[in-house]
């Protein structure tokens, strides 16, 4: 899943094979740094008096009500696509503006891969992510009393009580051999999924329009089998998967009425905040069965029992992790990990579907990789599927299903000449910066070879495209996500042709983008 999500959302998402990113070993507080990135970096800094954060260009400000104004009334402006409006804010003022947001102050935004490498490096050591503000707030207002004041999770915690519960459950959910190990599992999902999609075709072998809710279904059985080692049923349409979903997605959308609205819900109960309130406790409520399900199960256990422990066990057996740390934990991965993983695979379906150039490229690379398709999936397999990788890459780098993350400076910074208050709000807008022509020539178009450069090739600002983010922040349940999508995408286009006869995309947003048109792809088999 989740950049916040993403990051989330998401959240979610050794380093994989689509990043130039090398963190090291992460000592005590969690401080992590980019292998050969400070020397480069030393060299963005300016050494010209900076202009004051007062000075950074964007829409005119007005008492009370701030910017609002001038963007309600801006042609650009849609309520359901905001990333439109901050993509004609960087055409008209340039790779930095700001907004004032009643309630929030300025809000500054980049999309300078440079600026946004710096901002990355000043913050290592104290990555403060401000978002899911509403989501801490229901969680310290829970009725249960179930939550901690500084034990809300890792996607709402900052410093070291983040850091606490973050390197304990990234070494079960972001280390390769630790991930690797579910292959077979999230296999056998995909191949279910790849037939029961062919069935669900109408006589002009279309899938049906809301084609994403079914794969809301595949996410949430493979996360469970990778999370918990049982089947939830949702390939059958079980109650509690439905229930699942429905909290997830419910949770999802009234987490982007809060985030980005007007933050009434900071003074009073709005709706959204009520919304996101019932769907998270509805999730919470399933999620403490399961956890006390498999604490039961492993007190069961006899002494010298070497049955290969699931996330949930491994984390339950963790000795720094109370039970509501992993409760905490298990509702995040559930709540990030359904939709940000099934719009990432039907976006890049999408693409493939219109470029059918690359989609043959995709099935060549998967006929000499996979032959017939028959057996079953290995590493090995899955280390060579290269350009499989590049074109989930490039759809991220095209239409990031997260458009930007945030980070809130805890000491002033200087960014592209202008100095940036301590506590301002910085949107790192990885959607624009995907789009610069200096990074990436022909930007617009859909090109997953720009992704399989040698090592003699030069390589881009790797900040110039983080839909998963970098660093200690990183989706933490990025690489569970990958490899659920790049099995599916193999299953499906190692037997089917994939098109998309209708128009354009022109996604809508809240939290995470999504198709605003049927998903009736035309699946035909090879």
């Amino acid at each position: 899943m989740v950049n916040a999500l993403r990051t989330i959302v998401i959240g979610k998402f050794s380093v994989l094979p689509w990043t130039a990113t090398v963190l090291s070993r992460v000592g005590c507080r969690g401080l992590s740094s980019v292998a050969g990135v400070a020397p480069s970096l030393a060299t963005t800094r300016s050494h010209t008096q900076p202009r004051p954060q007062s000075d950074i260009p964007g829409p005119r400000s007005w008492p009370i009500l701030g910017t609002l104004p001038a963007m309600f009334t801006d042609p650009a402006y849609d309520s359901t696509r905001l990333p439109r409006l901050w993509l004609s804010y960087f055409k008209k003022y340039g790779s930095i503006f700001k907004l004032n947001l009643p309630g929030q102050g300025d809000v500054v935004f980049l999309s300078d891969p440079k600026d946004i490498q710096h901002l990355y490096k000043e913050m290592f050591e104290k990555p403060n992510r401000p978002i899911m503000d509403s989501l801490k707030k229901v969680r310290l207002n829970n009725d249960a009393k179930f939550f901690r004041a500084k034990g809300t999770g890792i996607l709402t915690e900052q410093g070291d009580d983040w850091w606490r519960v973050r390197k304990q459950v990234q070494v079960h959910a972001t280390k390769p051999k630790a991930v690797a190990q579910y292959l077979p599992q999230v296999d056998q999902v995909a191949q279910e999924f790849v037939a029961r999609s062919a069935g669900q075709r109408d006589q002009k072998n279309e899938l049906p329009g809301d084609f994403v809710q079914e794969m809301f279904k595949w996410a949430l059985e493979s996360l469970s089998l990778v999370a918990l080692n049982q089947r939830i049923g949702c390939l059958e349409n079980s109650k509690e998967g439905l229930k699942i979903i429905n909290s997830s997605i419910n949770m999802m959308n009234a987490a982007g009425d809060c985030e980005f609205g007007i933050q009434l819900w900071r003074y009073f109960p709005t709706t959204a905040l009520r919304n996101m309130r019932k769907a998270h406790d509805e999730l919470l409520e399933v999620i403490l069965e399961k956890v006390h399900e498999a604490k039961r199960n492993l007190e069961a256990r006899e002494p010298g029992d070497t049955t290969e422990l699931n996330i949930l066990e491994s984390l339950i057996t963790t000795p720094d992790l109370s039970f509501e740390d992993v409760v905490t934990f298990m509702v995040d991965l559930f709540f990030a990990g359904i939709d940000t993983t099934s719009m990432t695979t039907v976006f890049t379906m999408y693409y493939l579907a219109r470029n059918p150039e690359k989609q043959a490229r995709l099935q060549e690379e998967l006929d000499q990789v996979l032959g017939d398709g028959s057996q079953p999936l290995t590493t090995h397999q899955m280390a060579k599927l290269s350009y499989l990788k590049a074109c989930v890459r490039e759809t991220l780098r095209v239409m990031p299903i997260v458009p930007a993350v945030t980070r809130k400076p805890t000491e002033d910074i200087t960014l592209h000449g202008y100095r940036v208050k301590a506590g301002t709000w910085v949107f790192v807008n990885v959607q624009q910066s995907g789009k610069n022509e200096d990074y990436f020539p022909r930007a617009s178009e859909f090109l997953p070879e720009r992704w399989l450069r040698s090592q003699e090739d030069p390589q881009p600002n790797q900040f110039a495209s983080i839909p998963f983010s970098i660093g200690t922040r990183m989706c933490v349940g990025r690489r569970l996500a990958e490899q659920e999508i790049y099995v599916l995408l193999a299953r499906l286009f190692s037997k089917y042709n994939f098109e998309y006869k209708y128009d354009e995309w022109d996604p809508t947003f809240r939290v995470l983008q999504n198709p605003d048109k049927p998903q009736k792809f035309t699946m035909t088999e090879r």
